[in-house]
């Protein structure tokens, strides 16, 4: 199963979804978005150039959880 993060400027921040929280610094973004997605650091300079350009980046992640079958 797959979701999307996304990254989106705002006045106040960076929010970021589905976590929902708004970041102050571009530095607390990363924080947040790497620690609660496993981003790894290629994924995080693709994302944040995109967000640099035009203010908003996502990014797609697994849920990465395997069922056990008896």
């Amino acid at each position: 199963m797959l979701y999307t993060v996304t990254v989106t400027k705002t006045e106040v921040g960076y929010k970021i979804e589905p976590l929902d929280r708004v970041a102050a610094t571009l530095h607390e973004t990363e924080r947040l978005v790497r620690a609660n997605y496993q981003v790894i650091p290629e994924e995080w300079s693709t994302l944040k150039a995109e967000l640099e350009r035009s203010g908003k980046a996502s990014i797609e992640r697994s849920l990465g959880k395997f069922e056990q079958v008896s």
